[in-house]
């Protein structure tokens, strides 16, 4: 049983930073699939296959070189070019956290009447209370809220498949297109910055199989609910243009009861991705200084230094920098697949048959 607990925490901690705002939203999943109609299944697909990879390469990576932090990793797979490396997952790590902060205090603030000032501290005051008492509580939090994230969708997917309201039409496949496979590989591409904020869960496992289970598992975690928002939105392609189709749709077929509980959904999604990416930061940089100095920081210094880089990543996104980067999201994706992907599909034949 302890052995199926450790093969199970990757999958839970990749699948609770990927699915951020702009997963649990329903935006991504228009952008990148649902937009696609039809063939938008393949693209979920394809998808859960490529993570599933790539999770497997990264981890097993990790644990044949025992580096469990995203610096340390780095160094391992790129030498001396892995500054690079670190430079875009740390600005990577920044927007993605302005954006999730961002996306909980407008949200709140506009549907629900919630002050921005409240509603950001939704996010950052858990982000504190969770980095203090440490990886344990960050498992644990992660562990609920995958479960408070698979019966949300599932309700939310029969329920609203079963209002007569909702028209669902059957849907329509075209041949292999171009454009599904690049939006496909797009999608991958960004948010293999997940995993190296995954990494920490790695030093637990001890061989090749648990490291296969552990990979397959965080892809099919991360892609069915995917394919559960995929069937509500994609019949829908107005919602293409809206910032919030979930929402959207929620609010046209269900009742106050479900939105209360998007918006729970939303913000503990929120959380866990801020906390994920904060605590890569944290742990890299914790590494680095007990390296130079014999001393690792405290429960209290992880705490302040996780909502330092919370608070940051809103100031910047205050003052617009966030959005000029966040305009060149499709290339830092391809980046990642420069710096992280292609490295690892190198070093692929070494990892499955060693």
């Amino acid at each position: 049983m302890h052995n199926l607990y450790l093969i199970l925490v990757p999958g839970i901690i990749f699948q609770s930073v990927l699915i951020g705002g702009g997963y649990a939203s329903g935006r991504e999943i228009m952008e990148y699939v649902a937009r696609f109609g039809g063939n938008g299944m393949f693209v979920i697909l394809l998808a859960g296959l490529l993570f599933s990879l790539f999770l497997f390469l990264a981890f097993e990576f990790a644990r044949v070189n025992k580096s469990y932090d995203y610096r340390s990793w780095a160094r391992q797979l790129l030498g001396r070019f892995s500054y690079l490396f670190d430079i875009l997952f740390l600005v990577m790590a920044v927007i993605v956290i302005a954006i999730m902060v961002s996306i909980a205090g407008n949200t709140l603030h506009s549907q629900a009447g919630i002050s921005y000032f409240l509603a950001t501290s939704l996010v950052i005051v858990p982000v504190f209370i969770i980095s203090f008492f440490g990886v344990e509580w960050i498992i644990r939090y992660k562990f609920v809220g995958t479960i408070l994230l698979y019966a949300a969708f599932i309700y939310f997917f029969v329920a609203i498949l079963s209002q007569s309201s909702f028209q669902y039409q059957p849907l329509s496949f075209a041949p292999i297109e171009k454009a599904w496979i690049i939006s496909s590989i797009i999608y991958v591409g960004y948010n293999l910055a997940v995993i190296p904020a995954c990494l920490f869960t790695v030093s637990t496992l001890n061989t090749k199989k648990q490291i296969w289970l552990a990979s397959i598992f965080g892809g099919l975690l991360a892609t069915i609910p995917m394919a559960l928002l995929y069937f509500i939105l994609v019949n829908n392609q107005a919602l293409l243009h809206e910032p919030l189709p979930l929402l959207t749709v929620l609010k046209n077929h269900l009742n106050e009861t479900a939105l209360s509980l998007y918006y729970v959904v939303l913000v503990w999604t929120l959380i866990e991705t801020t906390v994920g990416l904060t605590h890569a930061i944290i742990e890299s940089t914790d590494k680095s200084l007990a390296t130079q100095t014999k001393k690792h920081l405290t429960g209290l210094q992880r705490a302040f230094f996780a909502v330092l880089i919370a608070s940051g990543a809103v100031w910047l996104a205050q003052v617009g920098i966030i959005d000029l980067i966040a305009n060149y999201y499709s290339i830092m994706a391809w980046g990642f697949i420069a710096l992280f992907a292609l490295p690892l599909l190198y070093r692929a034949p070494k990892l499955i048959a060693s």
